[in-house]
């Protein structure tokens, strides 16, 4: 099973690494069988890749593997009129590709906010240039993991009440491919993105990315969902040398989010203006 990562430093050979053990097989058949496993979730191209970087600070991070990939996004919408320069402000967005989503998000708002975080899934604090400067939590809201997301949440809330700026993906997870619906589609968002928002007065921008992977990249998301963090992880790969977008709508002022008399209803609110960018 997917173990998390292994960290001996900068530019460690193996960021991401899958351990299997077996108390009856040799150590030949059980390593193959790890190696076959990264070789699936495609976690040995990511390790690759970062291996490649040159060096960069955290900041540069997300620019340095794009770039390292020749990975072109598109950003439409009026990016100098709408993201403010000071001030509370989350950005949500919706998941298609997994971890590639953060990489684009951060490299477009870090040039407008040096005080932008993302909030992602714990899987990827293994990856050194994160660890320090984004905030954790678990989707899948483990009991064994409940006090990292519950101080993942606060020091989302902290941040924005600093006047600090963060992109979240509410559904936590990349989308994956439903059984009931026969097509691919966004997991459920978390109210409590809605909450910190207005909570700490926070504009909220929202932010559709446009496409999806091949649809048996989701097929084997839901079949293995314990692993779909990963398959976003080993799917950066794909978009070596090629080009996508993401449409920026108009900013949702606090005043917005204060009509809304329940976290549902409101983060219904925010993932529908989401929606109505897709189209743009």
């Amino acid at each position: 099973m997917y173990d998390g990562c292994k960290m001996t430093g900068l530019r460690d050979p193996e960021i991401f690494r899958v351990r299997v053990s077996s108390k009856r097989l040799p150590s030949a058949p059980v390593d193959l069988v790890r190696r076959l496993l990264q070789r699936l979730l495609g976690l040995d191209r990511f390790n690759s890749v970062y291996r490649s970087l040159g060096e960069c600070s955290e900041e540069q991070f997300s620019q340095t593997f794009l770039e390292a990939i020749g990975a072109r996004w598109l950003y439409k919408g009026e990016q100098d009129s709408t993201i403010p320069r000071a001030g509370p402000l989350v950005i949500v967005a919706n998941h298609p590709y997994g971890l590639i989503d953060g990489l684009a998000v951060e490299a477009l708002l870090l040039s407008y906010r040096k005080d932008f975080k993302l909030m992602l899934t714990h899987r990827l604090s293994c990856i050194p240039e994160f660890k320090n400067r984004h905030v954790f939590v678990d989707p899948e809201t483990h009991r064994r993991r409940r006090s990292l997301s519950l101080r993942g949440w606060l020091q989302a809330s902290r941040w924005l009440r600093s006047g600090g700026a963060i992109g979240i993906f509410p559904a936590g997870h990349m989308a994956r491919f439903s059984w009931e619906r026969m097509g691919i589609e966004e997991q459920k968002w978390s109210p409590h993105v809605f909450d910190i928002a207005r909570s700490s007065g926070a504009s909220v921008l929202p932010v559709h990315i446009h496409g999806s992977y091949a649809p048996s990249v989701y097929v084997a998301g839901a079949l293995y969902p314990s692993a779909i963090d990963m398959f976003g992880v080993g799917a950066v790969e794909r978009w070596r040398g090629r080009g996508f977008e993401a449409t920026l709508g108009p900013l949702i002022a606090p005043q917005e989010l204060s009509r809304f008399d329940s976290s549902e209803a409101g983060i219904a609110f925010l993932k529908q203006q989401v929606e109505r960018l897709a189209g743009n």
